[in-house]
């Protein structure tokens, strides 16, 4: 009798905690027929905070729900969101509004260190959105202790650039923020969706991106020299983003110069560790897509000229089994230590010291 009762208020806990959800997500409540009143307009200043206060009474609700059934609560919630954003009834100024507001309210939680998966979802959402009123959130979820709502965040930002691009004042502030955000940045996979949010190809904003870029390849670069950073792929979006149509035209000389000698240094390092024997086959493949794309970057600076490494053909030929052939290439590039025989990189312009140590 007593396992019965015990049952029976186990059913009821389940039915009750479905039924809150339900209430919260799927039907609705007062406060979504305030919803109604403004969807189809242009919502004015009270209205725009009316809907934030209806984020926030939204996110309060999914805060509670997590507690007690997660996965399903979180789910419920981005699916109920989005009903409301795509709502056919919705004027787009509407649509903006909401969320702008749920940006807002977002990055309040991603400061607070909300719990992790509802920092997940509400950085999923603001992906959902794709829109330039998601802003704010997105640079606040940059700063997450949590790394997949960094990884959320950069990503969509990765998918706003042209938007980015067209406001100065954000354009200005985002890459302020993504700089910072990339050179603390531990998580070699978020540093990667760092790196492409940062990939702007108007010739106006590359000089503002590529200081950006440049700024958090030498913190990388001062990281790894201390033996704080492993190998791991991050930079290739980098260097790639180096190889984009127009973009090493629209650098100044300096930063031609900076790049040329942080990816000349990179190579020479990555050189250095694919020589070794015991090399794991995930850092091999890291290795050898690095040594490609720095390559390429030299190349494209210094041309295929008579006298410059060939790191490319030799892994081709023979992969990791060529590895102190790979080495001597990168030599060919940034000069032999060991002998003090030049490179192509140490004469002027680029003065990279031999052996770029």
């Amino acid at each position: 009798m007593m396992m019965r009762n015990r049952n029976i208020a186990i059913w009821a806990v389940c039915v009750l905690g479905a039924l809150v959800t339900t209430q919260a997500f799927g039907q609705a409540g007062p406060e979504d027929d305030m919803l109604d009143t403004v969807r189809g307009t242009s919502p004015s200043q009270s209205d725009q905070r009316r809907i934030q206060d209806w984020a926030q009474e939204k996110v309060a609700s999914l805060k509670q729900a997590a507690r007690t059934d997660g996965s399903k609560a979180l789910r419920d919630y981005r699916a109920y969101f989005n009903e409301q954003y795509n709502n056919t009834g919705n004027d787009n100024a509407f649509r903006l509004a909401l969320a702008g507001q749920l940006a807002i309210v977002a990055a309040s939680e991603f400061q607070a260190e909300t719990d992790a998966m509802v920092s997940q979802t509400l950085a999923r959402l603001l992906l959902d959105f794709g829109n330039i009123e998601t802003l704010p959130g997105l640079t606040a979820g940059l700063s997450s202790t949590d790394q997949s709502t960094r990884f959320l965040c950069a990503g969509a930002l990765s998918r706003l650039t042209t938007a980015i691009g067209g406001d100065k004042t954000k354009f200005d502030a985002t890459v302020a923020s993504l700089q910072a955000a990339g050179q603390k940045e531990t998580n070699p996979v978020v540093l990667s969706r760092i790196y492409l949010a940062l990939s702007f190809t108007n010739a106006a904003q590359v000089p503002a991106a590529a200081d950006a870029i440049l700024a958090i390849m030498e913190s990388r670069l001062t990281a790894r020299r201390a033996g704080q950073v492993g190998i791991d792929r991050a930079e290739v979006e980098a260097l790639q983003y180096f190889q984009s149509n127009g973009v090493a035209a629209a650098l100044s000389q300096p930063q031609r110069s900076k790049l040329v000698f942080l990816t000349a240094t990179l190579l020479r390092m990555d050189a250095d560790q694919f020589n070794k024997a015991n090399v794991t086959p995930d850092d091999l493949d890291y290795l050898i897509r690095r040594l490609i794309q720095e390559e390429k970057v030299l190349a494209a600076f210094v041309g295929n000229n008579t006298g410059v490494g060939n790191i490319t053909k030799e892994i081709d030929e023979g992969g990791h089994l060529r590895r102190n052939e790979v080495l001597q290439q990168a030599y060919m590039w940034v000069g032999d230590p060991t002998n003090q025989t030049v490179g192509a990189l140490n004469a002027a312009p680029w003065n990279v010291p031999i052996g770029a140590p």
